[in-house]
């Protein structure tokens, strides 16, 4: 006989599931039938050539000097004057009121950081959505050409679960911005939605926005653009065994061909695959390396390598860099799936290195942020390590 518990845990399932595909009804689904463009290519890097072999022992690193004691969840992007722009939250801990989003500006050629500023309060949001916000987390920031884009997770009742994506954008790079205003993602209070890894640029100027779902079930999704920032529609990220799922990280190998990498409880990365531009996806066999319930980080090379950073500590206490070829990826025939070792970016016993994201600029120069020990943000300019002269 079935236990009361056990009775509400699959009626929540069921509910939660009747949600979802009531969900995709209602917000209008892209399909192959739309017109399809094609994701922006990787940058070469200006005048250098890459290394056979990766030289980690090259890489120049900036630890932010931050004004609160817990910092978490950066991301980073090109500002349209050149400068690196890093978002994170920051406060007591996770979820206190005292959370906000701060910003540092970076100098490439010194790795020279301005003072971090903040740059989101929950205050911020509440005036200009003119609603009660009680904390905030998750900045991603993106370079859509000569604008700048700042999203932005906020929770008004409840936990992660009850949260919603906010969004502005600058066209002075950061000197000014339009009011912060909220994604529409499900018709369902519009709520239990949450971002974490970078934005995907498309050849007509539009963009793939990564998202994930934690209400009564854990999914991923893309929200598809258009160039004035538009939302054209969603697609549904599925994994293999059809198994909880969070943080989608999107990586382009071919023109219409990206991989989406997602956290999962499992200790391996769930792995889908879009051959439209991300209008569709579909499961593929997990990822060989191991993750432990932890955002990843990936991106692709002009040469076709794609670089990945994981967790591959159950506690976070090794953060690690691999790759493999997009042909590897892409093969579909008895070629396995590989991924080759590098080395450590953080390997310390009883300590948290986690949260990576990756981004590269137009010269092709490439940097990574992540979260030290939670008590800063760290930067890798891993240029030098990947290109020689």
């Amino acid at each position: 006989m079935m236990k009361k518990p056990e009775k509400t845990s699959a009626l929540l399932r069921l509910v939660g599931a009747t949600l979802i595909l009531l969900s995709f009804v209602f917000v209008r689904q892209r399909d192959s039938s739309d017109d399809v463009s094609s994701f922006v290519e990787a940058r070469p890097c200006e005048g250098r050539v890459e290394r056979e072999r990766f030289e980690l022992s090259e890489a120049r690193s900036l630890t932010l000097e931050t004004p609160v004691q817990s910092n978490h969840s950066s991301s980073i992007a090109e500002t349209p004057d050149g400068d690196l722009s890093i978002l994170w939250y920051g406060g007591t801990r996770e979820g206190a009121k005292d959370v906000c989003i701060y910003e540092e500006r970076i100098a490439p050629e010194g790795l020279t950081a301005s003072a971090p500023e903040i740059v989101c309060a929950p205050s911020d949001l509440a005036r200009d959505l003119l609603r009660s916000i009680r904390k905030v987390g998750n900045p991603v920031v993106y370079s859509q050409d000569k604008r700048l884009w700042t999203f932005v997770v906020s929770v008004s009742y409840g936990g992660w679960s009850g949260s919603a994506i906010n969004y502005r954008y600058s066209d002075d790079g950061g000197r000014s911005w339009s009011k912060f205003r909220r994604l529409r993602t499900s018709p369902f209070f519009n709520m239990s939605a949450l971002i974490r890894t970078p934005c995907v640029s498309k050849t007509d100027g539009g963009f793939i926005l990564p998202v994930y779902c934690e209400f009564l079930t854990k999914y991923g999704m893309t929200l598809d653009f258009d160039r004035n920032g538009r939302m054209l529609g969603r697609s549904r990220i599925p994994i293999e065994g059809n198994d909880e799922s969070l943080q989608p990280c999107v990586v382009p190998v071919a023109p219409e061909v990206a991989f989406s990498f997602s956290r999962t409880p499992t200790g391996k990365m769930g792995t889908s695959k879009t051959t439209d531009a991300g209008l569709s996806w579909r499961a593929e066999p997990r990822a060989s390396v191991e993750n432990y319930n932890a955002s990843v980080a990936a991106l692709a090379l002009a040469s076709g390598r794609v670089l990945l950073v994981a967790n591959s500590e159950a506690d976070r206490s090794r953060l690690s860099l691999y790759e493999t070829s997009a042909e590897l990826l892409t093969s579909e025939g008895e070629t396995p799936e590989h991924w080759t070792f590098l080395g450590d970016l953080e390997n310390e016993p009883n300590s948290e290195f986690s949260y990576p994201f990756f981004a590269q600029t137009r010269d092709g120069s490439i940097y990574l942020t992540y979260t030290y020990k939670r008590q800063t943000i760290k930067l890798v300019d891993l240029t030098d390590c990947v290109y020689g002269e």
